[in-house]
């Protein structure tokens, strides 16, 4: 095709969109609300996956060793825990740091355990696993090294983190699947009607020899213009939005947040291009393609 041709389609495309006004503003209503949509589900999605992440990289497995280990053995022990394979973090408690820090958690705890003297509690290390999923098999691998007498770790809370990441991620996945399918069916009905608007312009087309694709390129940049505006709109009003709650999670008092050691939402900066681009790309092909396609009932003359 001469670009002089391309160029004429192109404009053709943006004309269509004036002299169709009330079709382009259905269309363009529908993609901006399902897209606005498909947005804010997928934050969500996002933000609970990340707060899960925080608690489960805060998350420790104490280990206790055997008394009457040398300290040549315990900087062994602390080897082999570091090259078992989901280890992240070992760190060493002798049992005096952990008889201290029991102690300060505790009111009155001098008077109470003074006549106790020594530590009664064993040296440990407290390890952070890479991925708390495979933490079974990285507790056994921890369990059969020499020394170690026993693994303290919140399996159960262990399995309802991952359980709850599971069915939200599966949750919010089909929300979005659901609604990309609505939204493209309801553009294409809306687009079928605006083309239907047009089948006699369409069927002179055909009869002084217009080849499908010379007919369906200026529906194809009308529905991609139309996109790419409820896209760019869309990114606008989620960002502004998501931006105005994270900075009410931030002043407010997220005591379960901070209780479980974990920060507010993502910072809308650090998401804000990809989020835009693959909002307003996303947004413009579908509405294009879909368009498009729904010439395709008019193109059999």
């Amino acid at each position: 095709m001469r670009i002089s041709g391309f160029t004429y389609l192109m404009k053709q495309g943006a004309k269509n969109i004036g002299s169709n006004r009330v079709m382009s503003l259905a269309s363009f209503c529908i993609l901006l609300v399902s897209v606005m949509l498909i947005g804010f589900t997928y934050l969500v999605l996002i933000n609970v996956n990340a707060v899960i992440g925080d608690v489960e990289d805060k998350n420790e497995v104490i280990v206790f060793l055997k008394d009457g280990l040398l300290q040549t053995r315990i900087e062994v022990i602390g080897q082999e825990i570091s090259a078992v394979g989901n280890v992240a973090k070992v760190t060493f408690y002798s049992k005096d740091e952990g008889f201290e820090s029991m102690k300060s958690r505790i009111p009155n705890a001098d008077e109470l355990f003074d006549y106790i003297g020594e530590s009664p509690l064993p040296d440990s290390f407290r390890v952070t696993v890479a991925d708390i999923t495979k933490i079974s098999p990285t507790l056994m691998a921890i369990t059969r090294i020499d020394g170690v007498d026993t693994v303290s770790a919140p399996n159960e809370f262990i399995g309802v983190l991952t359980d709850l990441r599971n069915v939200f991620t599966i949750v919010s996945s089909v929300v979005m699947a659901a609604l990309l399918a609505v939204c493209i069916i309801v553009v294409s009905n809306t687009a079928r009607a605006s083309v239907s608007i047009r089948q006699r312009e369409i069927t002179i087309m055909k009869l002084v020899g217009a080849k499908n694709s010379f007919i369906r390129v200026p529906f194809f940049v009308e529905g991609t213009l139309i996109g790419l505006f409820a896209g760019a709109v869309s990114a606008v009003i989620t960002y502004l939005v998501y931006e105005s709650l994270s900075e009410m999670v931030i002043n407010s008092q997220m005591t379960l947040l901070t209780a479980l050691g974990v920060g507010g939402l993502i910072p809308a900066a650090s998401i804000a291009f990809k989020f835009t681009a693959v909002t307003v790309l996303g947004s413009a092909l579908v509405s294009g393609i879909v368009t498009a396609v729904s010439t395709r009932k008019y193109l059999k003359v």
